[in-house]
């Protein structure tokens, strides 16, 4: 029986696979656990019940996988489950020796990208760029067209700001003519 709550994927899957189906109720379990890290951002009761069935097991561990190159961290919860922390983890792909070790942690995920670049978060310009790397490196890699689109349009828009953030003396005119300003071009 479907409740409400039932995802669709799951809806879809029942109605296709009846249970007579072998491996039936571990392809439920797997599905469950999945959409419940997408859905919900938290692991499923039946995760450990998956890892032992020694049949979705690997494929588990693939989701998993995925996720953590995407930037995903679990952090484990007061009842046992793991959950996914609300900011993604940035990899290091443009940041100075200067700026030293890791930068803060922050879970404020209703930032908005273009005052963000305006923000007094990021010590210096390439942690600032580094932090935009990431996000379009999982828009390539996640995103769809039309999110390509609002981002590359978002940077654009901002990419006088940051100039005048990081280089208050320069000329807006010359302005394309600075490193920094380059990189955050070609990541538009």
């Amino acid at each position: 029986p479907l409740s409400p709550s039932t995802p669709l994927q799951i809806s879809a899957f029942l109605k296709t696979h009846p249970p007579t189906t072998p491996g039936h109720s571990q392809s439920v379990d797997y599905l469950k656990c999945v959409c419940s890290l997408c859905n919900e951002s938290v692991e499923s009761t039946l995760t450990s019940r998956v890892m032992a069935d020694n049949i979705y097991w690997e494929s588990y561990l693939k989701v998993l996988d995925v996720l953590e190159t995407a930037g995903a961290v679990l952090e484990e919860t007061e009842g046992g489950r793991r959950r996914l922390k609300k900011r993604l983890r940035d990899e290091d792909i443009c940041r100075s020796v200067i700026d030293g070790g890791e930068e803060e942690e922050d879970d404020d995920d209703e930032e908005n990208l273009g005052l963000f670049i305006m923000s007094g978060r990021a010590e210096s310009k390439t942690v600032q760029l580094n932090i935009l790397s990431n996000v379009v490196r999982r828009s390539l890699l996640f995103g769809s067209d039309e999110e390509l689109t609002i981002l590359s349009e978002t940077l654009t828009s901002t990419k006088k700001d940051f100039a005048e953030k990081w280089y208050p003396s320069t000329s807006l005119d010359s302005i394309d003519s600075i490193p920094s300003v380059q990189y955050l071009n070609a990541l538009i």
